[in-house]
């Protein structure tokens, strides 16, 4: 991404409970989703728990796009 100003309101695709989703302003077929600053994040850590514990089962993603996945395996 180019810059951090790069989120503005015409990139902001919907807002949900505990996140705002934008379109990535330098990738059209990706989205960036937000924690809301005044939420506690405690949803999103329940979600990193529980995709840890499948990464580590050794769970099958096929449906999780492949950046994603060459990301998280560092």
């Amino acid at each position: 991404m180019s810059d951090t100003g790069s989120l503005s309101a015409q990139f902001l695709v919907t807002e949900g409970t505990d996140r705002k989703c934008y379109h990535h302003p330098d990738d059209p077929n990706s989205c960036i989703k937000v924690l809301h600053q005044e939420r506690r994040a405690s949803r999103f850590w329940r979600e990193v728990r529980y995709f840890s514990s499948l990464w580590r089962r050794d769970v099958e993603f096929k449906y999780l796009a492949a950046n994603l996945l060459s990301d998280a395996k560092g």
